[in-house]
């Protein structure tokens, strides 16, 4: 989108959740590819359980990627927006937007033509500084910061 050594921002889903999809990932291969490989336990699972098996090793890899590493938002030095999602990539200006809103499962941007592209990649997790990371990105594309809510007992 950018030329080489154009500013432009990124945001993407959380490191620590990343890690957390690869390391369940990897540990239902520990688990299950003993069983499933006639090799390593001759008296491992029938052929067709162990077809089912990789396939659904397989959906969990394709599941992790999708949810985890593909999720970004970006905005180009020219501010141009860049949503992907697990299976959708929406290009906006940013001058198009007119609220970001959080949501159950991440943030709607809501433009003023009306559609209403989300992103997963600003999950509800915890706020290590106090403020949600969706904050950054309201403020970067609307250039004003959202004001937290005080929660009350």
């Amino acid at each position: 989108m950018d030329p080489p050594g154009q500013e432009q921002k990124e945001w993407r889903v959380r490191a620590w959740i990343r890690t957390a999809g690869v390391l369940v990932v990897a540990l239902l291969a520990v688990m299950n590819l003993p069983s499933m490989e006639r090799r390593l336990n001759p008296e491992g699972l029938p052929a067709s359980d162990r077809v089912w098996g990789y396939l659904m090793l397989c959906g969990a890899v394709l599941a992790t990627w999708l949810v985890a590493f593909r999720p970004r938002v970006r905005l180009s030095s020219e501010r141009w927006v860049e949503v992907r999602n697990p299976c959708r990539t929406s290009r906006f200006h940013a001058d198009d937007v007119v609220a970001v809103e959080p949501s159950l499962y991440g943030v709607v941007l809501v433009l003023r033509d009306g559609r209403r592209p989300w992103t997963i990649a600003f999950q509800a997790t915890l706020a290590w500084s106090g403020e949600p990371r969706w904050f950054d990105l309201a403020e970067a594309i609307t250039g004003e910061r959202p004001v937290a809510e005080a929660v009350e007992d």
